[in-house]
């Protein structure tokens, strides 16, 4: 069996409902690239067709 080695890519963003931004597209455009992608969610918007209702920050303490 052949071994292959790809690059990682670390993003950290927020998450966009229509999967034209944020965390995904990063993730699709490493991809794209060639990499592997990890990834850390900053955000998370509540939203529906008609726009942002309200979005949760996710804070992180030690």
């Amino acid at each position: 069996m052949k071994k292959y080695k790809y690059p990682s890519v670390l993003t950290i963003a927020g998450f966009d409902g229509s999967g034209g931004a944020g965390i995904q597209a990063d993730i699709k455009t490493a991809s794209a690239l060639g990499c592997f992608s990890t990834s850390v969610l900053t955000a998370l918007p509540v939203q529906n067709t008609q726009g942002v209702r309200k979005y949760i920050r996710f804070l992180w303490k030690q």
